[in-house]
């Protein structure tokens, strides 16, 4: 359960993430700098499944992950192979790769039966936003969703918190001039009418947001905040900073 949104500039791009969890799952591990396959990698880990949700790396590439497929067609529970690895493995085994190119010709020759329905968001340097679902059956390519900026999943009642989330960003949009970074975050700390399921900053009683995570790049450098809870409970954080590599 996610919420993810960007703006691209003309060197990068902002990625903001809310990461919706059950309170009883244990807490991430913040983000570190390591270095794989050459190329310097930022990203937050998952004590339980080993893997992560969202990632950066020195090329100026980053990968975030949602459960389900977020096609709005069909959002009930789809019959699909027991999980046999965690969603998360995804993002931390693609952003060791070089290039979009890369990345998107082993998305589309993976077989991911062994997964969750999920969806991908594929940001990097002036490239437009890429999109990959699998829904359990069958991969999809995206893309041409991708232009509104805005993905969002929950387990809850996927459709109906997808297009409230919708909603309060259009309406946020509509009071702007442009989009822009300041207006992603005030639609990732938003409550709308009071904190629930269905708001951006979530908060049910079994589950909420328990980290925000933005990544800024432009042309000469990645970086990478990470706070341990959930925007509207802003507590202090960390920004890594990598140098972008040409």
């Amino acid at each position: 359960m996610c919420t993810v949104s960007w703006t691209l500039s003309a060197d990068g791009y902002d990625l903001l993430c809310n990461r919706d969890e059950k309170r009883s799952r244990a807490r991430a591990i913040p983000p570190c700098v390591r270095t794989e396959s050459k190329l310097q990698v930022v990203s937050p880990r998952d004590p339980e499944g080993g893997g992560t949700w969202i990632a950066s790396n020195s090329r100026g590439i980053s990968v975030a992950l949602l459960n389900g497929c977020n096609l709005g067609e069909a959002d009930g529970p789809i019959a699909c192979e027991p999980a046999k690895e965690s969603r998360g493995k995804l993002p931390a085994r693609l952003i060791r790769l070089g290039s979009v190119d890369a990345i998107w010709g082993a998305v589309e020759t993976m077989h991911p039966s062994g997964f969750r329905p999920f969806t991908l968001v594929i940001l990097a340097p002036g490239e437009p936003a890429q999109l990959f679902a699998w829904d359990g059956r069958e991969k999809r390519n995206l893309t041409d969703r991708a232009a509104h900026g805005l993905i969002s999943s929950s387990s809850l009642d996927p459709r109906g918190v997808r297009q409230h989330r919708h909603a309060a960003f259009d309406s946020l949009r509509r009071q702007s001039s442009a989009v822009n970074p300041n207006l992603l975050y005030s639609f990732h700390e938003s409550h709308g009418k009071s904190p629930s399921a269905y708001s951006a900053c979530m908060h049910r009683p079994d589950a909420e947001t328990v980290s925000f995570s933005w990544i800024r790049v432009n042309a000469v450098e990645v970086s990478f905040f990470y706070t341990p809870s959930a925007p509207c409970r802003w507590s202090p954080g960390e920004t890594l900073r990598v140098p972008r590599m040409n």
